[in-house]
């Protein structure tokens, strides 16, 4: 991803692996066995942006009211906890098909992955039920409530995909009213097709671009 961004001015980009690499395909109940390191990992996460911040903090030689922190995905929601815990770090924030609701994202995930197997109805309820408690498991914080406590110095760009089938229409237009009711200015754009997924390098070039002609006129 880093070698597709072409930048017209010297910029300092930071970036970390995510420290798990969960299987593609979520079988249920086999794969549970897996919860304990991805709960891990969520946290281990938290505290890598944390690490991020601090050391971006301590750089004397960056412009400190211009900087910005990507997240794309399932790395959106990472993104937009670090801007809202590191406002005084992160004057940007772009969430590149993102959501705040990560339960009812969960459930839907596990829906449809479970559609097939279970039928319409029994999936939805087993989903609802499963992704409810791997929430509670997660021990993510609400994500809604830090979208709101986005503070007025900050700059949001939030990027939709037009027929997104990984995330719900509800679920991103949920994030776009909670990030309504913040001081952050917000600006909103779309790409067509559905939702990024790993590989698609043309599409990410695509959003790297929207990305910096964004900050530019923001002044990030």
């Amino acid at each position: 991803v880093l070698d597709l961004f072409h930048p017209t001015r010297a910029v300092y980009l930071v970036s970390f692996d995510y420290p798990y690499t969960p299987p593609r395909k979520f079988s249920f109940p086999g794969d549970m066995r897996h919860i304990p390191a991805a709960r891990l990992a969520i946290h281990e996460t938290f505290e890598g942006i944390k690490a991020v911040a601090d050391h971006l903090r301590a750089r004397k030689d960056l412009d400190h009211g211009r900087i910005t922190i990507v997240g794309a995905s399932f790395g959106a929601p990472f993104a937009l906890h670090a801007a809202a815990t590191h406002p005084e770090v992160f004057r940007g924030l772009v969430l590149i098909h993102g959501f705040c609701d990560v339960r009812n994202t969960l459930s839907h995930r596990l829906r449809m992955a479970w559609e097939k197997k279970l039928g319409d109805g029994l999936a939805a309820l087993t989903a609802w039920a499963v992704g409810g408690a791997l929430w509670l498991y997660m021990g993510v914080p609400d994500l809604g409530v830090l979208a709101e406590k986005l503070e007025a110095h900050q700059q949001v760009l939030v990027i939709d995909a037009a027929e997104d089938h990984f995330i719900p229409r509800e679920i991103s237009a949920a994030l776009k009213t909670r990030l309504q009711r913040s001081q952050a200015r917000i600006t909103f754009k779309e790409t067509t097709g559905d939702h990024l997924m790993p590989g698609a390098l043309a599409l990410i070039e695509k959003l790297l671009g929207m990305t910096t002609e964004w900050m530019t006129q923001s002044g990030l």
